[in-house]
């Protein structure tokens, strides 16, 4: 790898392309291939900060965290297609976007990624409005 720390990477991809569009490249994924803009994008950064350019495999390594918390993402299972979905409301995916729908599984069909901090905000989310919801009936 080259002698950029991934957590300079990020600190400095951030710095260049601003939150919104730092968090919007994480969601995207960084392994090749990469959507059109994001190139567009790595191409700019690159060419501003020509010490960061690195080999795409090293680039989708220092990259492949959570966009809420920069977590490494972990690989698990589940059982279900819509386990690999994260269709949750704007508010949920700002909080906790790698949280998988369906629980984890130590094996099943379809691999997916996800961040231990995502699945913790979700249990709290869901354990507050829970508690919402028996004050109210």
């Amino acid at each position: 790898m080259s002698n950029i720390s991934a957590a300079t990477l990020r600190a400095c991809l951030k710095a260049f392309l601003g939150e919104q569009e730092y968090r919007r490249f994480l969601e995207a994924g960084a392994a090749d291939p990469m959507k059109f803009w994001q190139e567009r994008s790595w191409e700019k950064f690159v060419t501003e900060h020509p010490e960061m350019a690195m080999r795409s495999d090293e680039r989708a390594s220092a990259l492949d965290v959570c966009p809420a918390h920069e977590a490494p993402l972990m690989a698990g299972f589940t059982d279900s297609p819509e386990g690999h979905t994260f269709m949750n409301t704007p508010e949920m995916r700002h909080v906790f976007p790698c949280a998988p729908l369906m629980p984890l599984l130590p094996a099943g069909v379809y691999r997916v990624k996800y961040c231990q901090q995502c699945i913790s905000a979700k249990a709290e989310y869901f354990a507050s409005r829970k508690q919402q919801n028996g004050a109210r009936a």
